[in-house]
């Protein structure tokens, strides 16, 4: 394929761009797209084989001594193999009714459950917990610090 003179005004020749923001034409854009195509799947694949960190589970323990109705740290593997740390509740019974109590109050049933402070929500687990731990204490504020 030939390949054309570089225009000044492109991207590729005023910003040193890449050559995949090329507009002048000079650069043949299947071979772009080939190269491209290859340097991800590269990336990819390294990606892949490099193993996830190790987080230091000594403190946590196994999933079946964690109390119920109790917000604690809750950690398992997500889909790829990676550590997942979430604040989460065992839930035995948990109702709710929508926001204007209208409604007859609904029941979830009882599994794990991700919390958090900042929403009313809570969502299950998206995997079944393995390990648990209690929530550290507060931060303690000492004077002339904000909090």
């Amino acid at each position: 394929m030939k390949q054309n003179k570089h225009d000044d005004m492109c991207p590729c020749t005023r910003f040193r761009a890449q050559d995949e923001f090329c507009t002048c034409g000079a650069v043949a854009r299947d071979e772009i797209v080939k190269d491209t195509s290859r340097r991800f799947g590269e990336r990819l694949r390294e990606i892949q084989r490099t193993p996830s960190p190790q987080p230091n589970l000594s403190g946590w323990q196994d999933i079946s001594t964690a109390p119920k109705n109790t917000k604690v740290l809750a950690a398992y593997r997500n889909e790829v193999g990676n550590w997942r740390i979430v604040t989460a509740c065992y839930h035995t019974q948990l109702e709710w009714s929508d926001e204007y109590g209208d409604h007859e109050q609904e029941y979830a049933p009882e599994d794990w459950y991700e919390e958090n402070d900042s929403s009313e929500v809570i969502y299950p687990c998206s995997r079944q917990p393995t390990h648990w731990q209690p929530l550290p204490a507060p931060p303690t504020t000492t004077e002339g610090s904000a909090g």
